[in-house]
């Protein structure tokens, strides 16, 4: 009887102890990194696009635009419009130059919701990539990548794996 008192008390204090575990804190900015880039290639064996997956994490959970954020600052003619950006760089002599692009690859990461006393969120974000029209040619490329989320923290800036393009 005495042993099965004691292990329910143990019981109880572990589970108390497991509850009461105050949430992990997280700055109010997110924090980005690379996880992956993968080529979509079609059936005449030409790569078209990529999916590039970021895994993120952010304190306040304000990450994503919802489609009637449309006030300033998130206005179509603002800078804020877009919270996804992206840099593309093609290798060159071995070094890596930025490839100015005619049609900027931002992007809106959409409105994430969550409920909760923690505010926290974290997860992945998988972003597709279109490269036709862009003008590569066989091409090594690579990104750099970075997002801010509604309260306008910066993330950090991610580099992805440099990947070859076959385009003819």
């Amino acid at each position: 009887m005495f042993q099965m008192k004691t292990k329910i008390i143990i019981f109880i204090l572990l589970v108390s102890f497991i509850s009461c575990k105050t949430p992990k804190k997280y700055p109010p900015e997110p924090v980005i990194t690379f996880k992956e880039l993968v080529k979509n290639t079609n059936e005449l064996g030409i790569d078209e696009s990529a999916d590039l997956t970021i895994s993120f994490v952010d304190g306040d959970g304000d990450i994503g635009l919802s489609e009637s954020d449309t006030t300033a600052p998130y206005n179509i003619d603002g800078d804020y419009y877009f919270n996804f950006f992206i840099n593309f760089y093609v290798k060159r002599n071995g070094n890596f130059e930025p490839y100015p692009l005619a049609i900027p690859a931002s992007q809106r990461i959409p409105y994430i919701n969550h409920e909760g006393k923690d505010r926290s969120l974290s997860g992945d974000i998988i972003m597709h990539l279109d490269f036709l029209g862009f003008g590569f040619d066989n091409d090594t490329i690579r990104f750099d990548a970075y997002i801010y989320d509604r309260g306008l923290h910066k993330s950090n800036t991610i580099t992805t794996s440099e990947i070859i393009l076959k385009t003819e």
